[in-house]
């Protein structure tokens, strides 16, 4: 799919955050495997326990949690580099583990546009050393009106849940 002027909803984890047999529910890639529950209803504690387990076991380094004052700083740099490439920004969160943004993209290539400003956030967190992000992002694109009030709406409480830092668009404070 073209990106190029659309409306998205991206959401871009830090390392180590969504790991397979995560307690919040997970999906591998292409759903071949996966959880029976989802975000909003995780599946029950002892699921995937073993997988869980082996792979915090094998991971070389911990999941990375922003501090509370690392926050701003990650989440303006996201900001400033999608402005820089002159994307419409309406609401921004940077909790301790993600990132939700959306945003008009200009570029068809989604991924590698949000890896530019992920890219330009580490760059700009000088008191963070390794890895910062999570290998991929997602991208979901908005469908229509009440999708866009819905997402708008999702970042904006997801925030308040999670203790977020989030910046609007002044004109839709």
């Amino acid at each position: 799919m073209d990106y190029t002027g659309v409306l998205a909803h991206c959401i871009c984890s830090f390392h180590g955050q969504w790991i397979p047999g995560d307690e919040r529910s997970w999906r591998s890639r292409n759903h071949k495997s996966h959880s029976s529950g989802d975000y909003n209803n995780p599946p029950p504690d002892d699921e995937h326990k073993g997988l869980r387990h082996h792979v915090r076991q094998s991971m070389k380094k911990l999941p990375v949690v922003l501090r509370i004052e690392q926050q701003p700083i990650v989440g303006e740099a996201f900001i400033c580099k999608l402005q820089k490439m002159n994307c419409e920004l309406l609401i921004l969160s940077c909790s301790a583990t993600h990132v939700h943004a959306l945003c008009k993209l200009t570029e068809s290539d989604a991924i590698k546009q949000i890896g530019k400003a992920k890219q330009f956030a580490s760059l700009r967190l000088k008191d963070h050393t390794g890895q910062l992000w999570g290998e991929r992002s997602k991208v979901i694109s908005i469908r229509n009106e009440s999708h866009l009030q819905n997402t708008f709406q999702y970042i904006q409480d997801h925030a308040m849940k999670e203790n977020a830092w989030i910046w609007r668009q002044p004109s839709r404070t």
